[in-house]
């Protein structure tokens, strides 16, 4: 499914000096839509299973070798919780594609390895979460290896803890190198993902870096995701332990200083991954974004307690990030809070979860770079845990032409024809309900005839951006749905029958 049909995909403008060489860069066209699975059932091992978990994911190309020849070749390790340090391996099924959104046409993965606490005492922090990513071999290494993150939303004061180490792949023979920490880097804004740099770019621009971490804790504080990479192996096989690994900061916003466009205090990116396809690349982070007014307290919208909050719920999202400008941050001509996404993906389309739910997003990424396959694992989907797979694929050069700023404003109607009550869902980035509290934008929704003469005006019964409406006593034919949102008009036929 080209995802390029589905009306989903947002350009943002950026609000750098740069100009961007579009025919180097993946755009959200060039995603290709494979379907979902799920993850595997009842895992042994840990207390919980993989459906509390999927904060972090990683693919490892050599996994799962008796596999079918499905195109899906290679494994995924994941977490089960995000407190728990237990990470196991499962195979990936061939995805499917649910136009109902049903889970239950959803294949489910196999486990192939156990649960297992790869912590081993190598940290003693409360409320640490734990990010992995399998790297291949590197100099004289037999085998690859499974590179390991702690970061804490709560601690974030203690910049001596070593945070970084690496395990091995085969956890029945588990053995691990560590502990390490970053170099000058706050630690606040690393540690949340991490994503492998393509060797050709870090070759170019940070020798010996193939590894990059970042976080984007929610508040105003950290108002946007960063980036910044390091090299493991630059000290050794074996690096010893409490050795402190050098870094380049690639990208990192600063309260006051700097920030995402739009940026919104509880704006969650979660995953990021390194895309590349042929000549073109994308550095991506997925997650959600957040719209209307930011604040704190409890929530208005019950999305849990006290924090911080947005009154107009939330996107699946994704941003894209220039690599150029990247480059440009490393060679100290561009500021580190200055690059700005050149695109932005709205996965509202694709979610099994609906977007106006508190959890709708991404929870991790991960990527096969010999395929050209992105998997995203999806926020708030109960004790189910899906995986979506998009192939990337790249269509020719797009132009930033004119940009269009943040998601559609649309109506859905189901069913079409109907008789006598169709659902009128209003799809916009804010949760619209009749009790206007002030901070909502200004909306009216009514039915009118194909003469334009006004039916019936349904604006007073709309709730959480849908409405029902009732037909008894019209007679068929076609009638017009219109709904001004936020000045924006649009108009949609109903067919009414007997």
């Amino acid at each position: 499914m080209k995802l390029a049909m589905l009306s989903i995909i947002s350009i943002l403008a950026c609000i750098t000096a740069a100009q961007h060489d579009t025919s180097t860069l993946i755009f959200p066209s060039d995603f290709e839509y494979r379907g979902a699975f799920l993850v595997p059932n009842n895992p042994q091992g840990g207390k919980y299973g993989y459906e509390f978990g999927l904060q972090t994911l990683t693919y490892h190309p050599d996994g799962d070798p008796n596999g079918p020849d499905d195109g899906y070749p290679g494994s995924m390790f994941a977490n089960n919780h995000v407190y728990e340090k237990y990470i196991g391996e499962f195979n990936i099924p061939t995805p499917v594609i649910s136009a109902t959104k049903n889970t239950g046409d959803l294949p489910r993965a196999l486990p192939l390895q156990n649960l297992f606490n790869i912590n081993q005492n190598l940290w003693k922090v409360d409320n640490a979460v734990m990010e992995i990513l399998y790297v291949g071999k590197k100099d004289t290494q037999d085998q690859g290896k499974i590179h390991i993150a702690v970061s804490s939303w709560y601690n974030v004061s203690y910049r001596d803890v070593d945070r970084y180490a690496w395990c091995n792949t085969d956890l029945s023979q588990y053995s691990s190198v560590g502990t390490w920490h970053l170099g000058s880097v706050d630690p606040a804004s690393v540690g949340e993902y991490m994503a492998e740099v393509p060797a050709a770019w870090a070759d170019l621009h940070t020798p010996g870096m193939y590894l990059s971490t970042g976080m984007d804790r929610e508040g105003p504080t950290v108002p946007g995701p960063s980036l910044h990479v390091y090299g493991a192996e630059l000290h050794g096989n074996s690096p010893p332990n409490n050795d402190t690994l050098d870094v380049v900061t690639l990208l990192e916003y600063k309260i006051n200083k700097t920030k995402l466009d739009s940026a919104s205090d509880k704006d969650e990116w979660g995953g990021a991954a390194w895309l590349t396809s042929g000549n073109k690349s994308a550095v991506v982070f997925a997650g959600k974004k957040g719209f209307g007014k930011n604040y704190y307290g409890e929530s208005n919208e019950g999305c849990g307690g006290k924090g911080y909050h947005v009154t107009g719920g939330f996107r699946p999202f994704m941003l894209f990030y220039d690599p150029a400008d990247l480059a440009a941050v490393a060679a100290g001509t561009m500021d580190k809070g200055e690059p700005q996404p050149y695109a932005t993906f709205d996965f509202a389309d694709i979610a099994f979860v609906p977007w106006d739910q508190c959890g709708a997003g991404f929870k991790s990424a991960a990527y096969d770079r010999n395929n050209n396959l992105l998997y995203l694992t999806e926020y708030g989907d109960g004790e189910r845990g899906i995986i979506h797979v998009f192939k990337v694929q790249p269509q020719g050069t797009a132009v930033l032409d004119k940009p269009v700023i943040g998601p559609k404003i649309d109506i859905t109607i189901w069913p079409n024809p109907f008789n006598p009550t169709v659902t009128i869902i209003v799809e916009a980035p804010f949760n619209i309900s009749a009790n206007v509290d002030g901070m909502r934008p200004l909306y009216h929704i009514a039915i009118h005839n194909t003469n334009g003469r006004l039916i019936t005006d349904i604006s007073a019964q709309l709730n959480n951006n849908r409405v029902i409406w009732q037909a008894n006593n019209h007679p068929a034919g076609t009638y017009i749905v219109k709904a001004i949102v936020d000045n924006k008009t649009i108009t949609k036929k109903l067919f009414l029958f007997r």
